[in-house]
């Protein structure tokens, strides 16, 4: 593995945890320390990658400021054979150390563990580290780790009866231990079954499977041989469980069989679907069903290829790359004998565009007739983990603790533009900055979409063929801006340079971290919704917060304009914000949109989405619940448009503030819409709405469409939860509904339920949309953008 490969293996480890003291360590700066990887190059040498981080103080090339050793009971130690000090940019951006480049802070060491092995006694070895830098002398032991590399133990192979075992116990500790019965080779043998071929020391009389998490116990045969011994698993074994394999010994005793190989944590490809694979603390697992394995990957140009093995036929077998909020369909084609090759799109065509998939954590799943099929990383994968970089994303492959592929998507930053320190030195740049040019640069959702008023003021500038530059922050290069935009990845050395000579920066959401409204610019705020839920100072869960009034003052004291879409808004914002500056009540400009040809842009949008002609479609969209980033459980909409009949399509669209779903819905009658880049096109190819306390109510009214609102839990969310500025039960525009059956209902009578409800629409419309004419983008720039 190579040094950068050994630190590219660190993801999940989270900043802030709590840890250990260190011993003999006096007050001051604390080192941060991180296991990467654990791997065996040969039985008895093992390759320990890792970190050491003094908070402030930067790594040198002085090999004599980071020793790393094993250290045994009466102060024994063994010392590495070779230790190296390695760069990563991934440490500087884990560590998130403001004060200091820590890019330099990885470690590789290699330990000969000869004497270990060939040693009686039971004694541990645990990892222990000193550094000393500027000044400061650290020792301790180390107390974080990657997920995945120490999750299960990392065993070595069998030297003399022996074997080492590597573990986490609250740091990483070595062991040698007896290893009486070691699975050497797994192989197929008909008619009888899969042939589990076993070293052992003591003579075998019998052995059975043991269902792991239950009760279960499945006798095996044994065949005594010179060597070896082999137990012969019986090909009716049932799939879908996990066996634990035991041997009895001639004396009585019951032994576990442990996993003694370094070459991967699985055994697979015999037919009829056997393989193996290293269980919690190196013993052996059993499984009946075929593994996909993947042995490597690489990138070419946008699409993942990795080439895997699969024992059976691989007709009928869907790979899919899914993340929280998406997943994206792999094509497998077969190969020579069982190898195989899966693809992914990483910019996979959806809506009538291709579309980068957006940065997140992506497991590769498979099934078989809606059956899971387990996908496993092969034992060749274990070297090739580093990141790959392209142009718009930075890839990363990982094996998760139970040993699937892990595929991670980051936005494309240089090394010299990720981590505290780097964006430092760029902000400091950024200040250093005189003057403003003939620049509009606009924000929707910290970079996620490029959409809302934001577009319509850029439309609206470019139709005046206004001289203003318009530049669209992006949080990744998957994120579409309009015509005639210029996108700009967020955080980047082009980023800041942008924001720096921009003379009006636009956002609809929070101001990026370490923005400065400076000389010659103006900040405008456009807001994303009209509230019904309670804002800034009005939140229970910042009401409560002392210091909230002084910290919200200096956040909004950069804003320079305020858009304000109705009079209830312009009432509310000042004292929810404590805003002091000018409010523009001029209406949202995202809302004209609905005004121009709203009947083709609606056909436009159901054939995008491929909806058949005479379809009715539902769109479904909830806000978000407060301390939770999960798609709210609370309406089965597979169940609904079952209900409902195949004439029926629900469009589900998630929060903006979500993460995840708790069951992901797409295809079919279901389509999964949160990515879909413009919400305006959902209002117009709906033909209902059901949401429950989201802002969207008010937007969609101005297409007098129907609403229903969907509240299991509002007096919880009203009273406890939240809170609202109005009682929507006294004004809503459409009918209230606690449960399933009573959706449906309303559903089927949607017409008349809609008429129903005509005068407290009006009232809504005049109340809430009294300045959605079409005309709120010219209004604004007339008052606000002055070139």
């Amino acid at each position: 593995m190579s040094p950068r490969s050994c630190l590219a293996a660190v993801l999940s480890w989270t900043t802030g945890r709590a840890r250990r003291s260190e011993p003999g360590v006096p007050g001051g700066a604390r080192a941060r320390t991180c296991i990467a990887s654990v791997t065996w190059l040969t039985p008895t040498v093992l390759e320990v990658a890792g970190w050491v981080v003094l908070p402030g103080v930067a790594p040198t090339t002085d090999p004599r400021e980071l020793a790393i050793w094993l250290t045994g009971a009466g102060r024994t130690r063994i010392e590495p054979t070779t230790l190296r000090q390695v760069q990563d940019a991934r440490v500087a951006e884990i560590v998130d150390d403001v004060a200091a480049d820590q890019r330099g802070s990885g470690f590789v060491a290699r330990f000969d563990l000869g004497r270990v092995v060939q040693s009686q006694s039971r004694r541990t070895w645990r990892l222990v580290y000193r550094v000393r830098r500027g000044g400061i002398d650290r020792t301790g032991t180390f107390d974080a780790r990657d997920r995945g590399c120490l999750s299960r133990a990392v065993v070595s192979d069998v030297v003399g009866g022996r074997r080492i075992r590597a573990m986490w116990n609250d740091g990483l500790v070595v062991a040698a231990v007896n290893a009486p019965v070691v699975l050497v080779e797994l192989l197929d043998q008909e008619p009888r079954g899969a042939v589990l071929l076993l070293e052992t020391q003591r003579r075998l009389i019998g052995a059975s499977l043991v269902e792991v998490d239950g009760t279960a116990r499945l006798d095996a045969a044994v065949v005594p041989g010179d060597a070896r011994t082999a137990v012969v698993v019986p090909r009716d074994l049932p799939g879908g469980v996990r066996w634990d394999v035991r041997v009895t010994t001639e004396g009585g005793d019951e032994l576990r069989v442990q996993w003694a190989r370094r070459d991967g944590a699985r055994i697979s490809g015999v037919p009829g679907g056997i393989s193996v694979a290293r269980g919690a603390r190196g013993y052996v697992e059993l499984v009946r069903e075929p593994v996909l394995e993947v042995a490597r990957w690489r990138l070419e140009g946008d699409r993942l290829v990795m080439e895997c093995s699969y024992a059976d036929p691989v007709d009928g077998v869907e790979v899919f790359l899914r993340g929280p909020l998406a997943t994206a369909t792999i094509e497998l084609s077969a190969g020579d004998g069982d190898t195989c090759v899966a693809v992914v799109d990483l910019r996979p065509s959806r809506w009538g565009r291709r579309m980068l998939l957006a940065p997140g954590r992506y497991l590769v799943v498979a099934e078989r007739e809606g059956q899971p099929v387990p996908v496993a990383v092969g034992p060749q994968f274990t070297g090739d983990l580093a990141d790959r970089c392209t142009d718009e994303l930075r890839v990363r492959a990982e094996q998760t603790a139970k040993g699937q592929l892990r595929i991670v998507l980051a936005a494309p930053l240089a090394d010299d533009e990720r981590g505290a320190y780097a964006q430092r030195q760029l902000r400091r740049d950024y200040r250093a900055r005189q003057g403003v040019e003939q620049i509009a640069y606009f924000e929707c959702y910290g970079g996620t979409s490029a959409t809302d008023s934001a577009a319509a003021i850029h439309t609206e500038l470019r139709a005046r063929r206004s001289p203003l530059r318009s530049y669209f922050g992006i949080a990744h290069r998957g994120v579409p801006v309009p015509p005639d935009a210029t996108p700009v990845l967020r955080y980047t050395r082009e980023w800041w340079e942008v924001v720096a000579r921009s003379r009006f920066l636009t956002f609809n959401a929070g101001l990026p971290a370490g923005l400065e409204r400076r000389d010659g610019q103006e900040v405008v705020q456009t807001w994303h919704g009209t509230p019904l839920k309670l804002l800034g100072y009005h939140r229970p869960a910042t009401a409560t917060r002392s210091e909230f009034p002084e910290q919200i003052r200096a956040y909004v004291s950069r804003w320079d304009h305020l858009l304000a879409p109705n009079p209830h808004s312009a009432a509310i914002f000042p004292e929810a914000w404590f805003y002091e500056g000018p409010i523009h009540q001029l209406g949202y400009p995202r809302n004209d949109a609905l005004w121009q040809a709203p009947s083709a842009r609606a056909t436009m949008v159901r054939d995008r989405l491929g909806i058949a002609a005479g379809s009715r479609v539902v769109l479904y969209a909830p806000t978000w619940r407060d301390g939770s980033r999960t798609m709210p459980d609370l309406l089965d909409v597979e169940r609904l448009a079952v209900a409902l009949g195949p004439n029926y399509v629900v469009l589900v669209r998630g929060h903006m503030n979500i993460r995840r779903w708790s069951r992901p819905a797409d295809g079919g009658q279901v389509r999964d819409v949160t990515a879909y880049p413009e919400i305006n096109d959902l209002f117009l190819a709906a033909d209902v709405l059901i949401t429950d306390y989201s802002s969207v109510m008010f937007d969609y009214s101005r297409t007098g469409k129907p609403m229903v609102f969907f509240v299991p839990d509002y007096e919880h969310y009203r009273d406890e939860r939240r809170g609202m500025y109005f009682d929507l039960a006294e004004v809503s525009p459409g009918p209230l509904v606690r449960s399933f059956d009573d959706v449906v209902a309303v559903l089927r009578d949607v017409a008349s339920v809609h008429a129903s409800h005509e005068p407290r629409y009006a009232a809504w419309i005049e109340r809430f949309n009294p300045l959605d004419d079409g005309n709120a983008a010219a209004r604004v720039v007339d008052a606000i953008y002055e070139y």
